[in-house]
């Protein structure tokens, strides 16, 4: 039996940027969707009955994996992504731009989303010393030829183009990296740092940070044996 209809809660999603796109990371959804299913007095089982599903699908994929599960619903089922959501109190835009599904996009136009592996910044080990500690799920239509991965950051250097936590992703490919781009570097025994990328002198990698709350931090000249993994490609933001 499907609930009634239900009013709308102030509790959506950021709206969609015209130059970035806002998207969520799956804790971050899975959180909001469990406060919404809270707020809404409803039960994983009436969530299921919204779309035709089980209880058990609410609890293994939109709990688990909500952007994937979400951008697959949209595709496939535009009507019961629509009744989901109108169900959970959100609007459909900003729904949409949480999922990283741009505005008024038609559901066939939409391709399916390109898992991206996520590590954090402050490991001090190299990228393929390090396991996984999530994975974050893109549009598809932010391919690249090379590899993308997932860089946390841990501190606020670059806020408030990147702030503590948002997730950097990473095109791994040092020769697509130009001076002026927003690059992430690695430095053996220090981790990950993120930076706009001034010039590469004789080998020496130099950073530029951005936070004006730092100003005896701009520039930053990496030890030799630091190099530069490639450009940001997209930001994921926590707020």
């Amino acid at each position: 039996m499907h609930p009634s209809p239900l009013p709308r809660l102030n509790v959506a999603p950021p709206p969609i940027t015209p130059h970035d796109v806002h998207m969520l990371t799956d804790a971050a959804l899975v959180a909001m969707i469990r406060r919404a299913i809270g707020a809404q007095h409803l039960t994983q089982q009436d969530v299921g009955d919204v779309v035709g599903r089980s209880q058990s699908w609410c609890g293994m994929y939109l709990l688990q994996k909500p952007g994937a599960t979400l951008r697959r619903l949209f595709v496939d089922e535009p009507d019961r992504f629509d009744a989901l959501v109108d169900a959970l109190g959100f609007s459909r835009p900003s729904m949409l731009a949480a999922i990283g599904v741009p505005l008024h996009a038609p559901a066939a136009e939409v391709p399916l989303p390109r898992a991206v592996p996520v590590h954090s910044a402050s490991d001090t080990r190299p990228l393929e010393d390090m396991t996984p500690t999530e994975w974050v799920s893109i549009p598809a239509s932010a391919a690249h030829p090379a590899p993308l991965v997932g860089l946390r950051a841990a501190d606020d250097r670059m806020a408030p183009y990147l702030s503590t936590e948002d997730v950097a992703v990473v095109l791994l490919d040092p020769h697509a990296a130009r001076p002026g781009a927003f690059v992430a570097a690695f430095v053996p025994g220090h981790g990950h740092v993120f930076g706009r990328l001034v010039s590469v002198p004789d080998g020496m990698v130099v950073l530029e940070t951005l936070n004006p709350d730092r100003p005896g931090e701009r520039w930053h000249t990496l030890p030799g044996n630091a190099h530069v993994i490639g450009p940001v490609v997209q930001r994921i933001l926590q707020g």
